[in-house]
């Protein structure tokens, strides 16, 4: 297409930014006429939305990576006013279970970004695979990466740091923010599974191979477990610009922790007694929580959960 900055009379589709429109910063006017077509908005992201309710006004044809013959390019006569209701739109993608290659996850941003989703939550540990590179920590992609599936084939993926800044980056283009989880204290088989010290037990385990929740989580008792994470979160916030990061919280079994001696001393030394329908386990739970949500302040993020 020939872009001008000029303003052709006819013939033409004409992106316009204007401040004074009675709509909010993500919100468009498109006016459709048989001569132009016109998208004013007040802000980029605004006439990118403006933008993708014309293509869907087009033949389902335009999506065609071949040029399409037969085709009638016509365009309904419209006027459309719309705003978005919410400020977070979102949805959660999650390669832990079935990994997605760089390309598929673009693909998934396309098809988000043509709904006007404007968050995508991007669920990177779990039981089943750890998907992001963490240099300090390498075994975390080399052991906690991979499973075995049960007819004896290993299967995964991550994503290296690169990756990670290429899909930031092209979400961004697309007006979405990639927020990452990284789950605590529950869900980190695949990162026991590459350093067992982080668990109650210490024994070397799989990552798991099936769904459901485990029972083995981070032993909120060993000092080494919050260095850890600390130092996880600490590459995770500088490859993401979005104030959030999710930690995950739920599905949180405390099995392990009744039994474990290093968390019961963690409970006595910390006063969490069980307290207005809490157990002490539940308590140490939100110990947990709070403590990583200070690391994560220190590096400029809030946490969602």
């Amino acid at each position: 297409l020939n872009v001008s900055d000029n303003d052709p009379a006819k013939n033409v589709i004409s992106l316009l930014m204007d401040t004074s429109l009675d709509v909010n910063d993500e919100g468009y006017d498109l006016n459709v006429t048989s001569s132009v077509v016109t998208v004013k908005a007040k802000t980029p992201q605004g006439l990118f939305y403006g933008m993708q309710s014309f293509m869907q006004l087009l033949p389902a044809e335009i999506e065609s990576l071949r040029k399409v013959e037969n085709v009638a390019w016509n365009v309904p006569c419209v006027t459309i006013k719309d705003e978005p209701r919410f400020g977070y739109r979102g949805i959660m993608l999650d390669p832990c279970r079935h990994f997605m290659s760089v390309e598929d996850v673009k693909k998934q941003l396309d098809v988000l970004s043509l709904f006007k989703i404007n968050r995508m939550h991007w669920h990177l540990t779990d039981d089943q695979g750890w998907r992001i590179e963490i240099k300090q920590y390498p075994k975390l992609t080399e052991i906690g990466a991979k499973r075995i599936e049960g007819e004896g084939f290993e299967y995964g993926g991550f994503y290296t740091q690169e990756e990670v800044k290429e899909i930031v980056r092209y979400a961004s283009e697309r007006f979405i923010t990639v927020i990452p989880e990284i789950e605590i204290p529950g869900h980190e088989m695949a990162a026991i599974a590459a350093y067992p010290e982080l668990s109650c037990r210490g024994e070397i385990l799989p990552p798991r191979i099936i769904w459901g929740v485990e029972d083995i989580v981070l032993c909120a008792g060993k000092e080494s477990t919050f260095e850890f994470f600390e130092n996880v979160f600490k590459e995770v916030t500088e490859l993401f610009p979005s104030e959030y990061v999710h930690i995950g919280g739920d599905e949180c079994p405390k099995s392990e922790w009744k039994k474990c001696p290093l968390c019961q001393k963690r409970i006595r030394e910390e006063g969490l007694t069980a307290k207005e329908g809490h157990t002490a386990e539940e308590r140490l739970q939100s110990y947990f929580i709070q403590r990583m949500e200070k690391v994560l302040a220190k590096y400029g993020k809030k946490i969602i959960g």
